[in-house]
């Protein structure tokens, strides 16, 4: 589904907000279209999103899956799993963990980061600290303005 200006993306928000009251979903799409309308008013044009399994992302750039600086291992992890991420100039960098509802399970990473390679573990913690069940999750980075996501597996 591409959105060519932002009333298209408002009005989609609302009729989604209106029809699923007090769903912690429509939180995280908000957050997602919100940083669309911001790339669109910033002159980004072709901004879109692409339906993942159960989780949209905005992809302002499109970025191939050979170009994703993102690893993941061992997959599937037990009992935890390594993140590793280039950095190639000084950003924003967020690393979350979602599950295949789009509901964030964890934020691993949400700082300014210098250029490099940075290697992370998810030890299958939440962020309420419990333990998260067996299953695929998603692993989202964000770099600056560019998301590259990952399936990874947790097996307990």
């Amino acid at each position: 589904m591409r959105f060519d200006d932002t009333e298209k993306a408002e009005e989609i928000l609302q009729t989604l907000k209106y029809a699923t009251k007090d769903n912690p979903q429509i939180e995280f799409l908000e957050q997602e279209i919100c940083s669309v309308k911001e790339q669109i008013e910033e002159g980004v044009r072709g901004a879109s999103f692409e339906k993942s399994p159960g989780l949209l992302s905005s992809n302002s750039d499109t970025v191939n899956n050979t170009d994703n600086p993102m690893q993941i291992y061992p997959n599937p992890g037990n009992p935890d799993i390594t993140i590793s991420f280039k950095v190639k100039e000084e950003s924003r960098v967020e690393l979350k963990v979602i599950n295949l509802l789009g509901r964030e399970v964890r934020t691993i990473v949400n700082e300014k980061k210098a250029p490099g390679t940075y290697t992370v573990k998810w030890d299958g913690i939440t962020n309420l600290n419990s333990p998260a069940p067996s299953g695929i999750y998603i692993c989202r980075l964000r770099i600056g303005k560019k998301i590259y996501t990952k399936k990874a597996s947790l097996v307990k």
